[in-house]
């Protein structure tokens, strides 16, 4: 940016946004999924009960929807500053904490505690939607085509994935039970690596 060179810069951009997006909508799915093992495994213990694990995986699902979101904001502010523009990342911030303020009222009767982590994981892709239209404002291009493209196929991988991870995580309670902490370990590191290795695989084939 310092030395003026725009396309290397956008190159770059677009480079680091991509692998932002193939490494959090992943998590993100992989979380949702198994929300509710991660918990149980990781929390539910004394008097941490299953009511309590249901209650957390209730904010978690709303919460890692916005996971890819909040991840490329933190990237996205980097580039600003690079650009020498520290006013535009926290304009917007602002107005993201108003919006999530309003989606907080909004959201919170009809999902209680759920509302809040929804509210905070909209705001937070309203952050990165307006933060990209203005550096494309600001740019001229963004090499919007080929990150639109990598985020479709890391989000049908991702979704893939996700929907093999919930057979895999109903298969493992049944074969070995969550009874125990043994059975939640197998649980959760079976799904794990299985999602791994899936993701990888379809990488792959999406020449990702």
């Amino acid at each position: 940016a310092a030395r003026k060179e725009n396309r290397e810069f956008r190159r770059a951009m677009s480079l680091g946004l991509r692998s932002i997006f193939f490494l959090a909508l992943p998590a993100t799915a992989g979380l949702i999924v198994l929300r509710v093992p991660i918990i149980r495994f990781l929390l539910q213990v004394g008097k941490f009960t299953a009511e309590n694990t249901q209650a957390t995986a209730h904010a978690l699902l709303f919460y890692s929807i916005g996971i890819f979101a909040y991840s490329a904001i933190q990237f996205l502010s980097r580039v600003f500053y690079s650009l020498q523009d520290t006013l535009t990342p926290v304009t917007v911030g602002v107005l993201t904490i108003i919006l999530n303020l309003v989606l907080n009222f909004l959201l919170i009767k009809p999902l209680a505690h759920g509302g809040l982590a929804l509210a905070y994981s909209l705001a937070g892709i309203f952050n990165m939607v307006l933060l990209l239209w203005i550096l494309r404002k600001k740019l001229g291009s963004i090499d919007g085509g080929r990150i639109a493209v990598s985020f479709a196929k890391s989000f049908t991988a991702s979704v893939l994935m996700g929907i093999v991870l919930y057979w895999i995580a109903g298969w493992t309670e049944l074969v070995f039970g969550v009874s125990t902490k043994g059975g939640q370990l197998v649980q959760v590191s079976l799904s794990v690596i299985t999602g791994l290795v899936l993701y990888s695989v379809l990488s792959l084939l999406f020449k990702m």
